[in-house]
């Protein structure tokens, strides 16, 4: 086989299988095969089996004009890392706007999440275009796949009661398929572990329904594998007979998360330049922004915000260190590796984190702390992961053909529908030295903590109270060194339903003769229910004529609405004036107290003094007739009295006379002279 002339300068491993080999060359040579063949980018995105966004509300996958290439022939690299439950998991082809046309994502080493099996998307026809189906981490336990109609707008609006300690994240609620319909299972705190990540629940669209992904334990980004990078293929060069490709360009894990950017209608990551405002406008989010926002949740800044949680200004250099890149296009990273290599070294050393991509071979040199360990790849497992990238296909193409050729579901589906489904190639294992596989930086026993058990949710459909304490258990804590070093499988997060009561056998027994004793009592009670009937049968249309006067009333009630509604703010007014009322009432409530005794005192002279009242009463009685007779004959022969008086004074005598006149009597001359009365017919009597 004839090599190409164009050498890429330390992005390809030789290759021992599949016919083509490309060996490292000089830096010139590079730049000219990066223009026409192939290039290699330290930007784009990531590998979804490493990484997947999770939103709140799932949204469709991208549509592209263009048709997808065939899928390349790829070859794990001669190193891998190590760890029993680390496999290789195969490329496929992405869309990428700015190169108009679709690159390549490069394989990965993955260190399985425990209890995962790996279902890999897809492309597909849809109407004159192809669209993007996502894949996902499904439990090795489901045996069925379960598509469900489209859930409700998510109503998670972040936490409602503070955080138990610093120690605890937020993990937002989700709908719940129960009983034909949608419960809401609210949010609550979690209680984080060292070396694990949690993934929250979340729904995939598909063609023919949704598909709900519980919540399940990861490895941080730091141990969860090895990414490789991203390469754009010209269509002449990877179309050649017998072609085959090696990925031996490593991402740098420490820097790319200082460069992540999330893009949730296509369910990738994304890492490299993309500060342009542009981006943005096209659906790209930054880490910090997506991950405060409404939108969803993203593990990978949660798990840092976590780990910086002592120093309170890291989120802020995080924002600050976006808004510069973004304003200053010279403090952005190179979007290739030939541009990086280009980089003087005084611009990599002020600091600006731009070493995004290494070659795989000083990478499994650097056996510094925080690094992953390789080991030499041998022939047996390589033809092992080259046989398991044809079951993994096959495996996406059966996916493919339940979801699209049998038949795409209305959208307006209310029902779910179980299908059966095989086994992934790509499954978790139990692993007795997972342990051992987690990021060097931790100098303890690894404990996989057991899934959180969120609870379930209301059958009736009403949103259940949020906000509610429920801490993972961990596992592995038993006394013995073997049990705290094994990894325990997770519990399935199986939606709970009714529960069954179920009754002893000697209670049954015992109430069977209370059964058959219940008929002759039922018996008795038929005729009093007979004579009932007649009874409602003439209060039906009472009912019937109260029931328009219950209508007439109701208007009155509504117009006495708003006047209730404008006495409460006299009513809350007059609530202070009450308050301030009361100190004086309990003030006043002593001096009360001592005038009741002397209250208590003069009830007996009361009593005394009734009988002399009682006594007197016949003679006023008696006395009444002759002050009614006594009272015109004195006022006739006082009139003429007064008549002669006052024609013998004077005006100015009358006058002076005038302010000599008792002031009282003139007030009310008639109760002083009734009194004077009174007091001369008592003294008569």
């Amino acid at each position: 086989m004839n090599l190409p002339k164009h050498w890429l300068f330390s992005s390809l491993a030789a290759v021992a299988i599949g016919g083509l080999a490309l060996e490292p060359g000089h830096a010139t040579a590079q730049d000219a095969a990066a223009s026409q063949d192939m290039e290699v980018l330290t930007r784009g995105p990531v590998h979804e089996a490493f990484a997947g966004t999770i939103s709140y509300d799932p949204v469709q996958g991208i549509l592209v004009n263009a048709k997808p290439p065939e899928l390349i022939e790829e070859i794990p690299p001669e190193q891998q890392m190590e760890g029993d439950n680390v496999v290789w998991i195969p490329g496929y082809w992405a869309w990428d706007e700015d190169q108009n046309d679709f690159i390549w994502i490069s394989g990965i080493w993955r260190n399985l999440p425990p209890g995962r099996q790996w279902v890999p998307g897809y492309w597909s026809e849809a109407g004159g275009q192809y669209q993007w189906t996502s894949g996902y981490w499904a439990d090795t336990e489901e045996e069925e796949v379960n598509y469900l109609p489209e859930p409700p707008r998510s109503v998670e609006s972040g936490p409602n009661i503070e955080a138990p300690s610093d120690n605890h994240a937020w993990i937002p609620g989700s709908w719940i398929w129960r009983d034909s319909r949608y419960a809401w299972r609210g949010g609550y705190w979690n209680e984080c572990r060292p070396n694990w990540s949690y993934q929250p629940s979340y729904y995939r669209w598909t063609h023919r329904g949704y598909v709900y992904v519980d919540g399940y334990w990861d490895y941080p980004v730091a141990s969860r594998g090895v990414v490789f990078a991203p390469v754009y293929f010209g269509r002449s060069y990877y179309s050649r007979p017998g072609f085959c490709y090696t990925p031996s360009l490593v991402v740098s894990l420490s820097v790319f998360t200082n460069h992540l950017f999330l893009r949730p209608n296509y369910g990738h990551y994304y890492f490299g330049d993309y500060y342009a405002p542009r981006y943005h406008n096209s659906g790209y989010y930054a880490s910090y922004s997506y991950h405060s926002g409404r939108r969803g949740c993203d593990p990978i800044y949660g798990y840092q915000s976590w780990e910086n949680r002592h120093d309170r200004t890291w989120q802020q250099r995080r924002r600050e260190e976006f808004q510069f890149r973004r304003d200053h296009e010279d403090a952005r990273p190179p979007r290739t590796w030939s541009a990086l290599g280009q980089l003087p070294d005084s611009e990599r050393a002020r600091g600006r984190n731009f070493d995004l991509a290494e070659p795989l071979d000083r990478v499994a040199s650097n056996r510094g702390e925080g690094r992953p360990r390789f080991r030499a790849l041998d022939q047996p497992n390589r033809e092992r992961f080259v046989s398991q990238r044809q079951d993994v296909r096959k495996f996406g193409q059966e996916r493919q053909r339940r979801e699209t050729v049998s038949g795409e579901r209305p959208r307006n589906a209310t029902s779910a529908e179980r299908i059966q489904s095989t086994r992934s190639p790509i499954a978790s294992r139990q692993s007795k030295t997972a342990a051992k596989e987690n990021a060097a930086t931790a100098r303890q026993n690894r404990v996989m903590p057991e899934r959180p058990s969120p609870g379930s949710g209301d059958r009736s459909g009403i949103r259940q109270q949020a906000g509610r304490k429920l801490e993972p258990q961990t596992a592995g804590r038993a006394s013995t060194k073997q049990n705290q070093n094994t990894v325990p499988k997770p519990n399935r997060e199986i939606q709970p339903g009714p529960k069954r009561q179920t009754v002893p056998q000697p209670q049954r027994q015992q109430a069977q003769p209370q059964r058959q004793q219940a008929p002759p009592q039922r018996q008795q009670a038929q005729p009093q229910r007979q004579q009932a009937q007649p009874q409602r049968q003439q209060a039906q249309p009472q009912r019937q004529q109260a029931q328009p006067q219950r209508q007439q009333a109701q208007p009155q009630r509504q117009q006495a609405q708003p006047q209730r509604q404008q006495a409460q703010p006299q009513r809350q007014q007059a609530q202070p004036q009450r308050q301030q009322a009361q100190p004086q009432r309990q003030r006043a409530q002593p001096q009360r107290q001592q005038a009741q005794p002397q209250r208590q005192q003069a009830q007996p002279q009361r009593q005394q003094a009734q009988p002399q009242r009682q006594r007197a009463q016949p003679q006023r009685q008696q006395a009444q007739p002759q002050r009614q007779q006594a009272r015109p004959q004195q006022r006739q022969q006082a009139q003429p009295q007064r008549q002669q008086a006052q024609r013998a004074q004077p005006t100015p005598q009358r006058a002076q006379a005038r302010p000599a006149v008792n002031p009282a009597a003139r007030a009310n001359p008639r109760k002083e002279t009734g009194k004077q009365r009174s007091e001369k017919n008592l003294k008569a009597i």
